[in-house]
């Protein structure tokens, strides 16, 4: 078999040396360099642990942000239509109360002017009757004048004005 393996190239004696250095090398680098590239790997992992958790905490919030977002738009809303319904509510409350405030001023208006029409009706009555009775007085007097004496001219007069 050693012929076989010399044939193809194969040294027993480079074999072994070479599984020594092997064995060094390897003893070295476990001895200085594994431990640190294990705390390196170690590190990372541990890192990007902490941030797939926070990733999952920010996705979280974020979700949480995203309802309460939506929270307030319907609470906005919905407080928005509040106010446009009492702003409704006022602004008819304001009208109704701006026409019963008219309806009143035009009852008073109306009110005032039918006293006054009274008034300057009664005026214009107690005007007529003394021009009435200023005109039947020299009507009277005309009528009679020649035809009656003065006594009977004055007595006629005061019968027909009373």
């Amino acid at each position: 078999m050693e012929e076989i393996l010399s044939k193809i190239g194969f040294d027993w004696k480079l074999a072994i040396a070479n599984l020594v250095n092997f064995l060094v090398i390897f003893w070295v680098l476990k001895r200085f360099a594994f431990e640190k590239i294990e705390a390196v790997i170690d590190e990372r992992k541990k890192r990007a642990d902490e941030g797939l958790l926070k990733a999952k905490q920010a996705e979280e919030k974020l979700a949480g942000a995203e309802e309460q977002k939506r929270e307030i738009v319907l609470a906005a809303k919905k407080e928005g239509h509040e106010v446009i319904a009492k702003a409704h509510n006022n602004a008819e409350l304001i009208l109704k109360h701006a026409q019963d405030e008219a309806f009143k001023e035009r009852s008073d208006i109306l009110e005032q002017a039918r006293k006054r029409i009274e008034s300057e009706e009664k005026e214009m009555e107690a005007a007529l009757k003394a021009e009435a009775a200023e005109l039947i007085t020299e009507g009277a007097r005309k009528a009679l004048e020649g035809k009656a004496g003065p006594d009977l001219q004055n007595k006629i007069v005061n019968n027909y004005t009373k």
